[in-house]
């Protein structure tokens, strides 16, 4: 991983069955991202300040940007056109601590 890496832990389930609640992943801000990579998200409010972080799967699709739970249970949030940015991608899971 590059110098900027950190790490961080899962709170909630949209991301299960692959990455659960309290799972360490570990995130590289240095390394290209591509569809289907797992990133962190900055997604910004009205105000264009910095909103909530989320960890999705990031999906572009034609013209589309999306940002994909892995549990169905949650809706995909469509980026496209919205103001975001991505922190890092994630590069490992960290399940045995």
């Amino acid at each position: 991983v590059g110098n900027h890496a950190f790490a961080l832990r899962i709170t909630g389930d949209s991301m299960e069955p692959i990455f659960n609640c309290r799972d360490i992943i570990v995130v590289d801000p240095d390394s290209a991202v591509s569809s289907g990579d797992y990133v962190v998200a900055k997604i910004h409010n009205d105000d264009g300040h910095n909103g909530d972080a989320t960890f999705k799967k990031y999906i572009e699709d034609g013209s589309k940007v999306i940002l994909r739970a892995l549990n169905p249970a949650y809706d995909p949030i469509d980026m496209t056109g919205k103001s975001f940015c991505i922190v890092g991608k994630v590069v490992s899971r960290i399940t045995d601590f």
